[in-house]
């Protein structure tokens, strides 16, 4: 959405299908606004620069900064900031439904995890995923930065094992 006099008009809206990855660009004073259009889907959102994209959103620098800002905390950041040498605000969570991400442990699935998790093989993983909708940038799967998991309740139970 782009802002408009007063109030904010759409520039684009499109769907991204259940296991399947997409990209778009959100330019600065711009919001995106993204839905989860049916329950227990989740979002790896990466986030880089359009006009670097060496420079890209940092788990633990948002963590930490959020923290020292009074802002998150290790399941929630308001501010997404990139990593060093940038260390700069990337994106701001206007509303957050779920604030609950494991923003310190923000990994992704790939093939190995669920086969070594679920005993399953041939799921489309999130890390497949996110190497499809980089691919139009000239990246390729062993680039993809640190993402953000957006409408997925996770954390750390009391044997210290990561749940989804």
């Amino acid at each position: 959405m782009a802002e408009g006099t007063g109030s904010m008009q759409v520039v684009k809206e499109f769907v991204i299908p259940a296991g399947k990855g997409g990209s778009f660009t959100v330019e600065k004073g711009q919001v995106a606004r993204i839905i989860a259009l049916e329950g227990e889907q989740c979002l790896d959102a990466a986030f880089l620069n359009a006009r670097d994209y060496r420079e890209t959103f940092h788990t633990f620098f948002s963590y930490s900064f959020n923290c020292k800002l009074g802002t998150g905390n290790a399941t929630y950041c308001k501010t997404l900031f990139s990593g060093p040498p940038w260390e700069r605000p990337m994106m701001t969570v206007l509303e957050d439904t779920v604030k609950q991400h494991f923003v310190v442990c923000s990994g992704r699935c790939s093939p190995m995890i669920y086969k070594l998790r679920d005993n399953i093989e041939g799921h489309p993983s999130c890390q497949e995923n996110l190497a499809e909708a980089l691919k139009p940038y000239g990246l390729g799967a062993h680039e993809g930065p640190d993402v953000f998991n957006m409408f997925m309740n996770a954390g750390i139970n009391e044997k210290g094992l990561i749940y989804i």
